[in-house]
C-alpha cells in the first residue's frame, strides 16, 4: 500500500503538464545557437548545377532539417512535427537571430490560460517570453520582451503545441 501512494503523488496534474510543455518548447523553439546557424547556412546556401549534387543536397538539408527539429519534437503534435520537420518552416524561427548576429536565450516568464474548446481538445495560454541576444562576435547583451499566444492539443493522453 505504501509503495501505492508513492506512486500515486508522482504524477503531474494537467495544468503542471501543461506548463512543462509551453516551458519547454518556448525555451527550446526561441533559443537559437551555432548549431542553428550551421543548419540555416547549409539550407540558404544554394544548389549546384549539376542534378547529382542538388540530389546530394537535398538528401543532406533533409538530414540536417530532421536532426535540428529532433529536439522540439517532446513538445508538438505529431502532425506540427511531421510539418516542421520537412519543410523549411523550421528555418523561419533561425532567420531573425541570424539575420541580426545573435545567438539567443529564452524563457518563459508569465503563462496564463486564454481560452478552452472541450470539443477540440484545445487549449490556448499567452507566454510573455523573455529573449536574451548575445552577438555572435560578443559585444553586450540585449533582452528582448514578447507575448505569444500557444496553442496546445491533446494527443495520446497529454497536451502538446500545435498550430496545424
Amino acid at each position: 500500500m505504501f509503495i501505492l501512494g508513492i506512486f500515486a503523488g508522482c504524477g503531474k496534474t494537467e495544468d503542471e503538464q501543461i506548463k512543462d510543455t509551453i516551458e519547454g518548447y518556448v525555451k527550446t523553439y526561441y533559443s537559437i545557437d551555432k548549431d542553428d546557424y550551421k543548419f540555416y547556412e547549409y539550407i540558404t546556401s544554394g544548389v549546384k548545377t549539376d542534378k547529382q549534387s542538388d540530389y546530394i543536397k537535398i538528401q543532406k538539408a533533409e538530414k540536417l532539417m530532421k536532426e535540428n527539429t529532433k529536439k522540439l519534437k517532446p513538445y508538438l503534435t505529431e502532425r506540427t512535427y511531421l510539418d516542421i520537420s520537412t519543410t523549411l518552416t523550421s528555418s523561419g524561427r533561425i532567420q531573425i537571430a541570424y539575420d541580426k548576429k545573435v545567438y539567443v536565450t529564452a524563457k518563459g516568464t508569465n503563462i496564463s490560460k486564454y481560452t478552452e474548446d472541450k470539443e477540440q481538445n484545445m487549449v490556448v495560454y499567452y507566454v510573455d517570453i523573455e529573449l536574451i541576444e548575445r552577438p555572435v562576435n560578443g559585444g553586450e547583451e540585449k533582452t528582448v520582451k514578447r507575448t505569444e499566444q500557444i496553442k496546445l492539443f491533446k494527443e495520446k493522453g497529454s497536451y502538446k503545441v500545435g498550430w496545424l
